[in-house]
């Protein structure tokens, strides 16, 4: 059955993409844990497609042993060719924080995320920003008494990881800017040709 919650999660994600979504029930290995995700197609932009969540906010964001109090939605963006991948990317992401407790946040990386999927890409983890493409619609939403975050994936390579590592998720943003990277393409270079040479 499908909560109060939900509904208007999937009400406000219908009014930020501009058409109504299919909807996909997705299910973890063992089919006991389910996440649903929103698909809007052809947005932003024609060759593209856009993943939310709905209702991963109705789960406890966990940072440690304590409830973070940070209530968060997932976004992930990309070409249609790769709807499928980013469809795992977003559920995987999902059952991280459902199941294992990984807390997402702005700025935070889970690591390795891309062994789950199938596709040869020098991506190889996920980077959670405030959304670019929906920054209005997906700031923020308050209902009831939490408030709401969609967390943007961006996909970041092995190379990029130890550079967030080494130095600074901020400069990693910056040098992501800095070389106009079209987060969208999975099959993007890296901004590192090796850690020399950062």
């Amino acid at each position: 059955m499908v909560s109060e919650h939900a509904k208007i999660i999937a009400h406000c994600i219908k009014d930020v993409f501009g058409q109504r979504p299919k909807i996909y029930h997705n299910f973890d290995e063992n089919e006991q844990t389910r996440i649903d995700i929103a698909k809007g197609e052809g947005i932003p932009f024609p060759n593209l497609v856009s993943y939310s969540t709905i209702g991963l906010s109705e789960h406890t964001n966990w940072k440690g042993d304590e409830d973070s109090g940070v209530q968060v939605e997932f976004l992930a963006v990309g070409e249609l060719k790769n709807e499928n991948i980013l469809m795992n990317l977003v559920a995987s992401a999902s059952f991280f924080v459902i199941k294992d407790r990984w807390f997402a946040c702005p700025d935070m990386i889970f690591p390795n995320i891309f062994d789950l999927v199938d596709i040869e890409t020098d991506m190889q983890h996920v980077l959670f920003v405030s959304p670019m493409e929906y920054e209005a619609g997906f700031s923020c939403f308050v209902l009831d008494d939490l408030t709401i975050t969609w967390l943007q994936l961006i996909p970041i390579s092995d190379t990029e990881y130890q550079f967030a590592i080494e130095n600074d998720i901020n400069k990693l943003k910056q040098k992501l800017e800095q070389e106009a990277v079209v987060y969208t393409n999975l099959s993007r270079p890296c901004v590192f040709k090796a850690m020399t040479s950062v």
